[in-house]
């Protein structure tokens, strides 16, 4: 949790600003200006210029923006045929082929397929009253 807050933080520069960039001076400047709350030591307006130097931010963590994701994004439906194809793969290597993490295999696997230790079963849901339910197709469910 932050000690001061932005308007705070850049008060304690423009203090710094006009105390001639002396922070020992613009400390003092502060505690008189603003006698309820905490107040910041020189070192303290020393790292938030620093800071706001290096980062162009004045909190200590500045908040990082996603990067965006470049190239074809990879569907459910590639990791399904993945698996489909390569029945007796594991999740760690239909990550490794289709450039998911591990988990995000796990995660499709939950939605998508029914899982046992060693193999993947797919379990496809359709609303057709003909087929029956459970049907074993090789290695393959078919869940109705």
């Amino acid at each position: 949790m932050e000690l001061f807050s932005k308007n705070e933080y850049c008060e304690m520069i423009l203090l710094y600003g006009e105390c001639g960039r002396k922070a020992r001076l613009a400390a003092r400047l502060y505690q008189q200006r603003f006698p309820a709350g905490p107040h910041p030591s020189h070192i303290t307006i020393l790292e938030v210029v620093k800071r706001k130097r290096e980062t162009g931010c004045v909190t200590s963590r500045p908040r990082s923006v996603r990067p965006v994701k470049l190239g074809r994004q990879v569907q459910p439906e590639d990791v399904l045929s993945f698996a489909f194809t390569y029945p007796t793969s594991s999740p760690r290597e239909i990550s490794q082929n289709c450039g998911l993490s591990k988990s995000r295999v796990w995660n499709l696997s939950r939605h998508y397929w029914t899982c046992s230790l060693d193999t993947f079963y797919l379990v496809q849901h359709w609303n057709e009253p003909d087929i029956g339910s459970g049907n074993i197709l090789g290695r393959y469910s078919v869940d109705g």
